[in-house]
């Protein structure tokens, strides 16, 4: 998701190029057709200068994730030339704003520390966890935004 990889996927007939986002429609669900295949995966080839990784499970042994959030980011003169900010297990899709995305790139890094409220706000509005036999609904949100925030925090310290 975080990366923009996209799939070729195939069938006798015919071959089609889909991004992730647009593959995975919900939990254990695809578009991917009756008679199709995945055959490649196209990661594109892009370094990050900043990057940040989280799964929060029970234990490190178990395979059920709580939540998971990813952060990816370019400084460039003490700018922000790209950022990629994405939660998994917190939503029935990945959860990413691109439109959220583009409103932080281009700020200064020292910016970031006063506009975490307001974009903690805006993906507050985006992830929707449910309860279930591994977490509440309110503890993967609370978990997720902190991850968040810890991203943010760690942008400015990398300038």
């Amino acid at each position: 998701y975080a990366v923009d990889a996209k799939l070729v996927l195939k069938s006798v007939r015919s071959e089609r190029l889909v991004s992730i986002g647009e593959f995975i429609t919900g939990p254990k669900q695809t578009a991917l057709g009756q008679d199709e295949l995945l055959t490649e995966i196209i990661i594109p080839n892009k370094t990050f200068g900043v990057n940040y990784y989280k799964k929060v499970g029970q234990r490190k042994g178990m395979s059920l994730t709580k939540a998971v959030f990813l952060g990816m980011t370019d400084i460039k003169n003490d700018n922000l030339t790209d950022i990629r900010i994405a939660f998994g297990s917190v939503s029935p899709k990945i959860v990413r704003s691109r439109e959220i995305e583009r409103t932080i790139v281009g700020k200064p890094t020292f910016e970031m520390i006063t506009a975490i409220p307001e974009i903690l706000a805006k993906y507050a509005l985006l992830i929707r966890p449910i309860d279930d036999a591994r977490s509440t609904a309110v503890y993967r949100k609370k978990v997720s935004l902190r991850l968040l925030e810890d991203f943010l925090r760690k942008i400015d310290k990398e300038k």
